[in-house]
Protein backbone atom coordinates (compact mmCIF):
# COMPACT_ATOMS: atom_id res chain seq x y z
CA UNK A 1 0.00 0.00 0.00
CA UNK A 2 1.55 3.41 -1.09
CA UNK A 3 1.67 5.85 2.10
CA UNK A 4 -0.62 8.03 1.00
CA UNK A 5 -3.11 5.82 0.38
CA UNK A 6 -2.32 4.46 4.26
CA UNK A 7 -2.82 7.94 5.70
CA UNK A 8 -6.19 8.24 4.93
CA UNK A 9 -6.45 5.49 7.24
CA UNK A 10 -3.91 7.09 10.12
CA UNK A 11 -5.21 10.11 9.63
CA UNK A 12 -7.79 10.34 11.74
CA UNK A 13 -5.74 8.93 14.76
CA UNK A 14 -3.32 12.02 14.45
CA UNK A 15 -5.33 14.92 13.99
CA UNK A 16 -8.28 14.51 16.87
CA UNK A 17 -7.65 12.33 19.95
CA UNK A 18 -11.74 11.71 19.75
CA UNK A 19 -12.03 10.03 16.41
CA UNK A 20 -8.96 8.08 17.16
CA UNK A 21 -10.86 6.84 20.54
CA UNK A 22 -13.92 5.95 17.67
CA UNK A 23 -11.83 4.65 15.74
CA UNK A 24 -10.03 2.31 18.29
CA UNK A 25 -13.70 1.16 19.61
CA UNK A 26 -14.95 0.20 16.31
CA UNK A 27 -11.39 -1.85 15.88
CA UNK A 28 -12.25 -3.79 19.22
CA UNK A 29 -15.66 -4.54 18.05
CA UNK A 30 -14.86 -5.40 14.67
CA UNK A 31 -12.02 -7.54 15.98
CA UNK A 32 -15.07 -9.85 17.95
CA UNK A 33 -17.32 -9.57 14.92
CA UNK A 34 -14.34 -11.07 12.70
CA UNK A 35 -13.92 -13.89 15.75
CA UNK A 36 -17.86 -14.88 15.38
CA UNK A 37 -18.02 -14.84 11.74
CA UNK A 38 -14.52 -17.21 11.39
CA UNK A 39 -16.35 -19.86 13.51
CA UNK A 40 -19.67 -19.80 11.12
CA UNK A 41 -17.02 -19.97 8.11
CA UNK A 42 -15.40 -22.53 9.34
CA UNK A 43 -18.92 -24.40 10.41
CA UNK A 44 -19.79 -23.77 6.44
CA UNK A 45 -16.64 -24.70 4.99
CA UNK A 46 -16.60 -28.07 7.17
CA UNK A 47 -19.87 -29.40 6.14
CA UNK A 48 -19.94 -32.18 4.02
CA UNK A 49 -22.61 -30.50 1.74
CA UNK A 50 -20.17 -28.02 1.04
CA UNK A 51 -18.54 -30.10 -2.19
CA UNK A 52 -17.22 -26.72 -3.72
CA UNK A 53 -13.96 -26.87 -4.07
CA UNK A 54 -12.10 -23.73 -1.85
CA UNK A 55 -8.59 -21.80 -1.95
CA UNK A 56 -8.22 -19.89 0.97
CA UNK A 57 -5.20 -16.78 0.57
CA UNK A 58 -4.00 -16.02 4.09
CA UNK A 59 -2.04 -12.96 3.98
CA UNK A 60 0.85 -13.46 6.45
CA UNK A 61 1.12 -10.39 7.80
CA UNK A 62 -2.57 -10.30 8.78
CA UNK A 63 -2.49 -8.56 12.41
CA UNK A 64 -6.68 -9.20 12.48
CA UNK A 65 -6.87 -12.69 12.26
CA UNK A 66 -4.88 -15.04 14.25
CA UNK A 67 -3.23 -17.82 12.06
CA UNK A 68 -2.97 -20.64 14.56
CA UNK A 69 -5.10 -23.13 13.33
CA UNK A 70 -5.41 -22.72 9.72
CA UNK A 71 -3.23 -25.31 8.63
CA UNK A 72 -4.59 -27.65 10.07
CA UNK A 73 -8.53 -26.44 9.34
CA UNK A 74 -7.80 -26.77 5.43
CA UNK A 75 -6.25 -30.40 5.95
CA UNK A 76 -9.21 -31.26 7.86
CA UNK A 77 -11.85 -29.90 5.29
CA UNK A 78 -10.03 -30.97 2.13
CA UNK A 79 -9.43 -26.90 0.98
CA UNK A 80 -6.11 -25.41 -0.31
CA UNK A 81 -4.44 -23.04 1.45
CA UNK A 82 -2.04 -20.44 -0.15
CA UNK A 83 -0.02 -18.19 2.16
CA UNK A 84 0.95 -14.77 0.39
CA UNK A 85 3.38 -13.65 2.35
CA UNK A 86 3.52 -9.92 1.82
CA UNK A 87 0.01 -9.23 2.09
CA UNK A 88 -2.06 -8.93 5.67
CA UNK A 89 -5.59 -8.90 6.50
CA UNK A 90 -6.59 -6.97 2.70
CA UNK A 91 -4.89 -8.91 0.50
CA UNK A 92 -6.34 -7.59 -2.41
CA UNK A 93 -4.91 -4.27 -1.27
CA UNK A 94 -1.74 -4.99 -0.23
CA UNK A 95 -0.82 -7.39 -3.00
CA UNK A 96 -3.12 -7.00 -5.55
CA UNK A 97 -0.97 -8.04 -8.62
CA UNK A 98 0.26 -11.46 -7.36
CA UNK A 99 -3.62 -12.22 -5.56
CA UNK A 100 -5.12 -11.46 -9.17
CA UNK A 101 -2.13 -13.85 -10.73
CA UNK A 102 -3.34 -16.58 -7.96
CA UNK A 103 -7.10 -15.78 -8.98
CA UNK A 104 -5.97 -16.15 -12.76
CA UNK A 105 -4.34 -19.67 -11.80
CA UNK A 106 -7.13 -21.53 -10.02
CA UNK A 107 -9.79 -20.38 -12.74
CA UNK A 108 -7.57 -21.64 -15.33
CA UNK A 109 -6.47 -24.84 -13.79
CA UNK A 110 -10.37 -25.67 -13.68
CA UNK A 111 -11.17 -24.45 -16.93
CA UNK A 112 -8.61 -27.14 -18.14
CA UNK A 113 -9.62 -29.75 -16.14
CA UNK A 114 -12.59 -28.97 -17.68
CA UNK A 115 -11.99 -29.23 -20.88
CA UNK A 116 -10.55 -32.59 -20.33
CA UNK A 117 -13.39 -34.07 -19.01
CA UNK A 118 -15.55 -33.11 -22.14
Amino acid sequence: MKEEDAMVYRRPYLISGSSGFALNAITRTLKKDLKRYVEDMQTILKDESCNVPTTICWGQRDRWLSYDGVEDFCKDSNHTLIQVPKAGHHAQEDCGEELGQLIYGIIRKKKLRMRTLI
